[in-house]
């Protein structure tokens, strides 16, 4: 019998992933693969991430709106939020933690705007490295995700099925959060439903995307899947996973 759907809590729940080295990036083997070639090694300090990407009903408890063009669904994953919005949202939930906000926030809801605060200046969430994303994802894995590879780039994928909601199979929208296969690490939705936001915003006003969504085709679903947008967008399939300093004790 198939486990009872337990849909995400409205507190977010954080997951620790421990440090380590891991090769980052495309290899010229991977199938499907849209990136530059290359991968290079990183080493990761240990720190929290969300279990779940940021729902709508977590969203609109902590900012008193919601964004998403899929606008009734408590359980689905937030969307058409610009970064700056999920900038807004992560010094929210500093201000609801005690810690300390890693962004200069002004304006407010679709209208605000945010720049990055030294990262040792803050201790509150924030918006992922892509180096901290794709470690994440990866969960200790080689290949494409980490179920296996991709195979059918632009159309229904037996392996993306397991972990993804993407264009083959989502019926056009967001599906709730955490009905897909997680990674070894605990994280549900890391590849498809939402891309998720990362930090770094380039001089020209671009942010990265990372995971692919609801809206793209199977070859997005992979770890080292990557697409630059303007920061400033509102796009029906962007949504937010935060990251954390990891806690004494896991609290």
């Amino acid at each position: 019998m198939a486990a009872q759907y337990a849909p995400p809590p409205l507190d977010p729940t954080w997951t620790p992933i421990p440090a380590g080295e891991y090769e980052m990036g495309t290899r010229k083997s991977e199938f499907c693969r849209r990136e530059t070639v290359g991968v290079s090694t990183k080493v990761i300090d240990a720190f929290e991430i969300q279990t779940y990407e940021v729902t709508q009903g977590q969203f609109e408890a902590v900012m008193g709106y919601n964004p998403s063009f899929a606008s009734s669904c408590d359980h689905c994953p937030v969307d058409s939020v610009s970064w700056h919005e999920a900038a807004a949202y992560a010094n929210a939930l500093a201000a609801a933690e005690g810690t300390t906000a890693c962004y200069d926030c002004s304006g407010s809801h679709e209208a605000v705007a945010c720049t990055p605060l030294p990262a040792d200046t803050c201790d509150g969430p924030r918006l992922p490295t892509e180096a901290q994303w794709e470690y994440a994802a990866r969960a200790g894995t080689l290949l494409a995700t980490y179920a296996g590879r991709i195979t059918s780039c632009m159309s229904r994928d037996e392996v993306a099925d397991q972990i993804a909601w993407y264009k083959a199979n989502s019926r056009g929208q967001p599906r709730e959060a955490g009905k897909k296969k997680p990674n070894p690490w605990g994280l549900h939705d890391v590849l498809g439903n939402v891309a998720e936001w990362t930090e770094a915003i380039d001089a020209g006003g671009f942010g990265v995307l990372r995971g692919g969504s609801w809206y793209h085709n199977a070859e997005r679903a992979r770890a080292a899947g990557r697409l630059r947008t303007p920061a400033d967008r509102h796009l029906s399939y962007a949504g937010i996973r935060l990251v954390r300093p990891a806690r004494a004790g896991g609290a």
